[in-house]
């Protein structure tokens, strides 16, 4: 009896086994959790759901996709958005900033977990490619195309040969997933070897040789592989890039960009065009020069000097004058110069036409002014008179009194100052007064010398000055104090 029991019991126990394995998902995979969490944390219990009496595992998972895979490359090529990458999720709850890596194999196998692909601008096994990281984020299951926003460059130093190009998605293992093992997606790739730039025969001319304006211009280049892009330069500085073209390639300056022409000037200036990515480096280059002609400047009105009134007008003698002679017509900027004849003395002509100063001579005086403009010059006669003053203008004293204390026995000297009237002006001691005994005065109106007398001395001293040749003067009474001698605090 108990051996049948053992039997019945064994036989029971393999069809629950046998029912569990019936009632699980094909594959026969163990699952993990149905919410995401790091992997360092412990994973919580598996999502059931009963259904009379069976338990259904949900699967969690990430998966991706790699299409419209480019079958060749070359070295240090931009694949950028040539091929489309989809990302996919079974997650029923939210994922954010997924991490999807572009990378290059030589071979199709890959780590799993996946780690994060380490970028370097030279070729090593599973390198990033530059610009080759994007995140895509879920908001529940369902698929996703991430968006290339990189270069996706293949390194420039990778060798010929047969590759994989791969995209894996959750870099770095951030999420648990029910199967670690389809988080990369490959497709096979020739990269070829890289191009070699053409012989340096690049060739551009520019016609016609001369233009008055940039536009005016086309340029027409030969010798150069028609897989590279053209840039132009104008003096150095670059306007523009030429799209893809067959040898030859006219390229007229006006359909370049709407700055290039501000680069140029008149005279020579130099167009140099060179070849562009993927056509090797250093570049081909090729110069030519073009020479904008300056148009002809416009024709000058006609020039003529003026004054107003119609005439000088008179000046006066020891007075300040001034008149200023204008141009009409003609081109700016117009200068004045004196070419005959004399101006009256102590005025003078400037280059704007000012004639100023203060005549020292009465008399009618004839001179000729000559106008330059930046197309011609004209000249023209005038006269001028200058008059003697109507009334005299007598001078006047400009210092005060009393003057400054001597003392007896000791050396002393004072200047008398007068202005104004006409020509120069002469000092005297009027009669009736007297210095200090052994001091004098000169015709120039100083008083020195080394009085013997204290005391306080009173006297008047004449400024003369000529008016239509006779004498006019002024006088002014002064005072000198002269100390004893030994005399102080």
């Amino acid at each position: 009896m108990k051996k049948l029991y053992l039997i019945f019991v064994l036989l029971v126990c393999s069809m629950f086994f046998l029912t569990g394995m019936s009632e699980a998902i094909p594959g026969g995979r163990s699952h993990k959790s149905a919410s995401p969490t790091l992997k360092t944390k412990k994973a919580k219990k598996n999502f059931r759901i009963k259904e009379i009496g069976k338990t259904i595992r949900r699967v969690q998972d990430l998966t991706i996709a790699i299409t419209r895979c480019p079958k060749t490359a070359s070295p240090g090529q931009e694949l950028r958005k040539t091929f489309t990458v989809t990302g996919k999720s079974t997650f029923s709850s939210i994922l954010k900033n997924i991490a999807v890596d572009i990378i290059l194999k030589s071979n199709n196998t890959y780590p799993s977990p996946v780690p994060y692909a380490l970028y370097s601008p030279n070729y090593s096994d599973s390198v990033l490619l530059k610009g080759g990281r994007e995140h895509i984020s879920f908001n529940g299951p369902g698929s996703i195309n991430v968006k290339l926003n990189g270069s996706n460059t293949i390194p420039s130093d990778t060798p010929p040969g047969t590759y994989y190009l791969g995209a894996v998605i959750d870099a770095g293992n951030k999420v648990q997933e029910s199967n670690e093992r389809n988080n990369v997606a490959l497709c096979r790739i020739q990269i070829q070897r890289k191009l070699t730039p053409p012989s340096p025969s690049l060739n551009v001319t520019a016609s016609p040789a001369s233009a008055s304006n940039c536009s005016h211009f086309t340029a027409t280049v030969t010798g150069f592989n028609p897989t590279c892009m053209l840039q132009f330069y104008i003096n150095g500085t670059y306007v523009w890039d030429a799209p893809f073209a067959s040898d030859p390639a006219i390229h007229p300056f006006k359909n370049m960009s709407t700055f290039a022409c501000s680069y140029a000037h008149p005279g020579v200036n130099t167009l140099e065009v060179r070849t562009k990515t993927p056509c090797g480096s250093p570049p081909d280059t090729a110069s030519t020069t073009f020479n904008i002609t300056a148009p002809p400047p416009p024709p000058c009105p006609a020039l003529n000097i003026t004054i107003w009134p119609t005439q000088f007008f008179a000046g006066t003698r020891g007075q300040a004058y001034e008149n200023q002679l204008q141009s009409s017509g003609g081109q700016a900027p117009v200068t004045f110069s004196l070419v005959s004849g004399s101006l009256p003395p102590r005025l003078s002509l400037n280059e704007s036409g000012l004639i100023s100063g203060t005549p020292t001579t009465a008399g009618s005086y004839n001179f000729t002014v000559k106008a330059t403009d930046r197309c011609s010059s004209v000249q023209k006669a005038f006269s001028m008179d200058i008059a003697v003053p109507l009334s005299c203008i007598l001078p006047h004293f400009t210092i005060s009194s009393p003057l400054a204390s001597g003392t007896e026995g000791q050396a002393y000297s004072k200047q008398i100052q007068a202005s104004g009237g006409e020509g120069s002006i002469t000092y005297s001691l009027t009669g009736g007064t007297t210095l200090p005994p052994k001091l004098s005065i000169n015709g120039s109106g100083l008083i020195s010398g080394t009085p013997v007398t204290a005391g306080s001395y009173s006297f008047t001293i004449r400024a003369s000055s000529h008016c239509f040749n006779s004498p006019a003067s002024i006088r002014k009474s002064f005072t000198i104090n002269i100390n004893p001698s030994g005399w102080g605090p």
